[in-house]
């Protein structure tokens, strides 16, 4: 029995995508050497289709290299970035490692020229060897602070040692690492310096902080 064209054609478009039973596949196909009318239809869809899937092709494979260099861009941006910020915070480094200290040794009555700048070595020597840690100024606190820690320290700190022959207090104001500062901000250290001179006339800190 022929079948009925309109069915044919309603089955075509499942025909060529090839979602058909196998009975229904051997049905078009006789229907197809009977009716040339519907042959051709269904030449048209099938030529339809493989226009189709060829642009689908063509715009796969096009797209690809763009694909390619949008990565390689990402990558290049991300790199760029990186090297920026690691250049920032080696800039940053550089700068926190190389700038001065400033040394205000002020004035005294009682303390030499000689004896205030071998004190603020040693205080600057102590300082570095804190790692991390970056003193930012160093101010001579005065003479009554200095004869005052002098005291202190003979009578109460120097468990009957030999006692010192003079001590020079400081103030200074350094940075600790990752910004750990002291209780009133959290970027800086305010310390005093406690300074003393030895017997053999060597010039060591004695006491420091807060």
């Amino acid at each position: 029995m022929k079948t009925n064209c309109n069915v044919i054609k309603d089955l075509m478009p499942l025909y060529t995508e090839g979602m058909l039973s196998p009975e229904s596949v051997a049905l078009i196909d006789e229907h197809m050497k009977e009716c040339p009318s519907c042959a051709e239809e269904l030449k048209e869809q099938k030529d339809a289709k493989e226009r189709i899937n060829t642009k689908e092709t063509k715009y796969v494979n096009d797209a690809a290299p763009l694909k390619r260099v949008k990565k390689k861009i990402g990558k290049r941006t991300a790199l760029i970035i990186a090297g920026s910020i690691a250049g920032t915070l080696v800039l940053l480094a550089a700068a926190f490692i190389l700038w001065p200290t400033s040394i205000d040794l002020g004035s005294s009555d009682v303390h030499t020229q000689e004896d205030m700048e071998l004190a603020a070595a040693a205080v600057k020597a102590d300082a570095e060897s804190m790692r991390l840690y970056k003193l930012i100024s160093l101010n001579y606190a005065g003479d009554e602070k200095s004869r005052i820690e002098l005291d202190y320290i003979n009578k109460y700190l120097n468990n009957g040692k030999e006692p010192y022959i003079d001590c020079i207090a400081f103030d200074s104001v350094f940075i600790p690492p990752l910004g750990l500062g002291g209780a009133w901000d959290p970027h800086i250290y305010y310390w005093s310096w406690i300074v003393v001179k030895t017997q053999d006339g060597q010039w060591i800190v004695r006491e420091k902080g807060f």
